[in-house]
């Protein structure tokens, strides 16, 4: 049956266009406007006629077409409305004038850019505004909206043109701005929370805060304006709202800003950000200000840099020993003035064992310091330090034994130099306040020989050559005796020693060797003084005594026994068994062999 409809109609169309064509030939043919008005009164006839039929068939859509065909429009726009074929009967009825009924035909075709146009022709800004929005229009809507008080609407449509078209605040007058008159429209509409929200993201800080000071938010208000640059207005907002601190905080910036330091930095404080009230401070130079602020801040470093700048060095030193800073407190310490307990305990703290130690030793306090210079390692580099300080208490304490212990320690094994000096020199005192003078003149000929000018050596090894000289003449009076035999005899007044020196054997490189009186045995000895070479130097000398306990362990006839060594009148001796006879060198020239 539609297949049966389809091929009518298309002949009805087919004669329909020969019946126009052979009218539209007449005409210029023949050129008879009246013979061509009834021809065409003729064709609408059929047209109708065939229209009758379509209907019949209810081809509403090609009856409409028929009906424009003889400009009957408002038969078409029905036939094309009843046909639902809503864009063909909103172009008729716009062509016919009848522009709402267009505007709402268009609307159902989804054209909503025509329907729009169309209604707001006829002023229905309502529909229009909608349709605008529904194309996508969404400014030309939102004008729209607000022409007809809907400021809501409006409001929302700006929002996402803002949305669409981002910030446009740096680009366009605020009048232009979609977020500014989003904004505008929902302060207008009642909508504060949104209209504050969008001013903020446009950058409308100012316009955000005054609607804030408007609701009574005043604290957020007050930040809004710091955002828009106007403290003042910020600080009055924080003072009404009762935030007297974030009030002074605001204040202090302003009076930054005007270079006002000090005020500044008072503020801070009074707003309690004691940190930045501390930088302001250190900026205007006022360091010791600067350190309270800090402190108070907990910054205890920072505040103990502060005080030394200010030249406080005991506020310097509490408070780097409060951030457990105890390095940096203990040189403050220092700095009051000389040691100080408090240092060196913080020193020792810390395990510098050698700046402790020194500091109670400045101090008197020589248990401590003994304590503390102890614990030095001996890789470390003030060792040697270490050791020279720790002599000098054992000499102050008259324990040159163990003072003398600690400097062979040091120089063992190291040639004297500009860098050993001190433990030799101490090493000497030690020697002379011993009562070992020829070892302490050794040993500061030693010191002489490398610094010549070093601390009071010179006066000391003089002194020690009178004292040596003063002895030889009044406490070892030499006396010859020329005896009968004309052998020439030494007699040395002992005063009440043990070995009474009679003749010398013989001298040479190892020493002197005399024939001496042994009063506590009362036997003859060989006494023989030693070198100051080999007296002087504590580690050769250490190793002759090791050599003669080895020796007076020994018993045969041709090995002489040993029988004693030690120091007497500052020389070191030893004796030995004495046995008459010629000197190997007569012996020798003498031209006989020796017998075993």
């Amino acid at each position: 049956m539609d297949y049966l409809n389809y091929i009518i109609t298309l002949i009805l169309i087919l004669v329909l266009f020969l019946a126009i064509l052979k009218t539209v030939k007449n005409y210029m043919t023949k050129g008879s406007y009246f013979n061509e008005k009834r021809r065409l009164k003729a064709h609408e006839k059929i047209i109708r006629k065939n229209i009758k039929i379509l209907l019949s068939n209810k081809d509403y859509k090609a009856a409409a077409e028929l009906y424009v065909s003889i400009d009957d429009f408002k038969e078409a726009a029905k036939l094309y409305t009843k046909a639902r074929v809503p864009l063909k009967a909103a172009e008729v009825y716009e062509l016919m004038g009848n522009f709402g009924n267009a505007a709402m035909l268009y609307k159902e075709a989804n054209n909503y850019t025509k329907s729009a146009e169309l209604f707001e022709k006829i002023g229905d800004l309502q529909n229009a505004a909608q349709m605008y929005e529904n194309g996508g229009f969404h400014k030309k809507a939102a004008e729209l909206y607000k022409k007809i008080n809907n400021y809501l609407k409006a409001a929302e449509l700006y929002g996402r043109c803002f949305v669409e078209e981002g910030p446009q605040r740096l680009k366009e007058g605020k009048d232009k701005s979609n977020a500014y008159l989003s904004g505008m429209f929902y302060e207008k509409a009642g909508e504060f929370e949104k209209a504050i929200s969008i001013y903020i993201k446009d950058g409308y800080f100012r316009e955000a805060a005054l609607v804030c000071e408007k609701q009574g938010e005043l604290t957020k208000a007050a930040e809004l304006f710091i955002e828009a640059g106007d403290l003042e207005k910020a600080a009055e907002l924080f003072r009404l709202g009762g935030n007297i601190k974030k009030s002074n905080e605001v204040l202090s910036k302003i009076s930054y800003q005007k270079g006002l330091l000090k005020e500044s930095a008072v503020l801070a404080e009074q707003a309690g950000d004691f940190i930045q009230s501390a930088e302001i401070f250190a900026e205007a130079k006022e360091y010791a200000m600067a350190g309270d602020q800090y402190l108070k801040g907990g910054w205890y470093k920072e505040a103990g840099e502060m005080f030394l700048n200010a030249g406080d060095f005991k506020m310097a030193a509490e408070a780097f020993e409060l951030g457990r800073n105890y390095i940096l407190a203990a040189k403050a310490y220092e700095k009051t003035g000389g040691a100080t307990a408090k240092g060196a305990e913080l020193y020792e703290k810390v395990g510098d064992f050698f700046k402790a130690g020194k500091s109670y030793k400045e101090l008197g306090l020589q248990d401590k310091a003994l304590n503390a210079l102890q614990k030095v390692d001996e890789k470390s580099k003030y060792y040697a330090s270490a050791s020279v300080m720790i002599g000098e208490i054992f000499m102050e304490r008259e324990m040159f034994d163990l003072a003398k212990e600690r400097f062979l320690k040091i120089i063992e094994k190291k040639p004297i130099n500009k860098t050993t000096l001190d433990p030799y020199y101490y090493l000497a005192l030690c020697y002379e306040n011993s009562g070992e003078k020829a070892l302490a003149k050794s040993t500061y000929d030693k010191i002489l020989a490398v610094d010549y000018q070093f601390k009071d050596v010179s006066e000391r090894s003089s002194g020690i050559t009178v004292v040596l000289n003063e002895r030889v003449i009044s406490g070892q009076q030499v006396q010859d005796n020329v005896s009968g035999d004309g052998k020439s005899t030494l007699r040395i007044d002992s005063q009440k020693k043990r070995y009474e020196l009679l003749l010398e054997v013989g001298r040479g490189g190892m020493g002197i060797v005399y024939k001496a009186k042994d009063t506590l045995l009362n036997r003859i000895v060989a006494y023989k003084i030693l070198p100051s070479f080999l007296s002087s130097n504590p580690s050769s000398f250490d190793r002759f005594l090791k050599e003669a306990r080895l020796s007076a362990n020994l018993n045969h006839v041709n090995i002489i026994m040993i029988f004693d060594t030690g120091y007497e009148d500052d020389l070191s001796f030893i004796t030995m068994e004495y046995v008459e006879g010629e000197t190997l060198d007569k012996y020798l020239k003498g031209g006989e062999e020796i017998q075993n």
